[in-house]
Parts: structure tokens; sequence; C-alpha cells
């Protein structure tokens, strides 16, 4: 059959754009499918990892209170050290006076008593501060 009608040429046309186009829209609504599952991947890539850069940012305020602490207690140390030199410094000093022996017994029973009688005031005083002592 022969087709009298002047627009059936273009209407054929017409028929493949619109099947081409539909086509176009399937294979477009599968990339648009496949770029959500990536979206939806990365956004659990970065939701992970900002819990990782968490946990890592309160490790850092950790090791930060721990060197602080560390820098506190080497000042504490040094002080103390400080003290013991000074103290041998005047124990040394002690021992190179002149005189006999009896001045020389005394100064070291003034030295050993005074000794004691300073660390019982800080063992009462530790102590009181534990609770041991009411």
């Amino acid at each position: 059959m022969e087709h009298t009608c002047p627009y059936h040429g273009s209407c054929q046309g017409l028929i493949r754009e619109c099947e081409q186009l539909r086509e176009n829209d399937r294979v477009v609504m599968l990339e648009l499918g496949d770029i959500k599952e990536r979206i939806v991947a990365v956004e659990q890539a970065a939701k992970s990892a900002h819990h990782r850069l968490d946990a890592m940012e309160e490790q850092t305020k950790a090791v930060i209170r721990l060197a602080m602490s560390v820098e506190n207690m080497s000042e504490k140390v040094e002080k103390v050290l400080n003290l013991y030199e000074e103290h041998d410094t005047r124990l040394l000093n002690l021992e190179k006076l002149p005189g006999d022996s009896a001045l020389k017994t005394w100064h070291w029973l003034m030295v050993t008593v005074g000794s004691a009688i300073i660390s019982m005031m800080f063992t009462i005083i530790g102590a009181l501060a534990l609770g041991v002592i009411k």
C-alpha cells in the first residue's frame, strides 16, 4: 500500500526522533542512578572521615595535656635538684668548718635533728592532707 499522506515521511522522521529521545532518556536515567549511588558513597566516606578527625582531635588534646603535665613535672624535678644541690653545698661547707671533732659532731647532730624535724613535719602534713590523721 502506497502512502498518500504528504506528511508521511516527516511523521516517520518524528517517530524515529522520539524513539531516539526515549533511548537517550533511558541512558540518562541509568547514569543518574549511578551518580546517586556514587554521591551516597562519597557522603558515607565524608561522614567516616569526620568521625576519624573528631577522634584525632580528642587524641591531640590528650597529648597536649600530657605534654603540659610532663613540663610541669620537669620544672618541679628541677626545683628539687636545685634544693638538693644547695643542701649538698651547705653540708660540704659544714664539714669543712675548722674545729675539733666535738664541734663537727655538734653540727652533724644539729643537721640530723633538723632534718628529722622537717621530715616529721612533712609526714604529718602529708598524713593530714590524705586524711590519715584527723
